[in-house]
């Protein structure tokens, strides 16, 4: 087993307040409330670089006829 040297000290107090404030929101959020948070976050960051305007939209069409349920998922995503 591994044994704690004495010049091994615990990592220092994260001075950061934007990550404190971070961990203690996800300490206290449920995590499907934080999932769904981080992923309309991260949907959002990425509408700035991609265009996904035609591969997310809600096309009745695909929906009924294809079963492509995941459109009505996504389609906040693109709009």
């Amino acid at each position: 087993r591994h044994r704690r040297d004495a010049s091994m000290q615990a990592p220092p107090e994260d001075a950061n307040p934007l990550n404190r404030a971070y961990e203690a929101w996800a300490a206290r959020t449920p995590v499907v409330c934080r999932g769904l948070c981080v992923g309309l976050a991260a949907c959002y960051g990425f509408s700035w670089i991609l265009d996904l305007q035609r591969g997310l939209e809600t096309v009745p069409f695909r929906i009924v006829r294809r079963f492509e349920l995941w459109r009505l998922i996504l389609s906040p995503c693109a709009g």
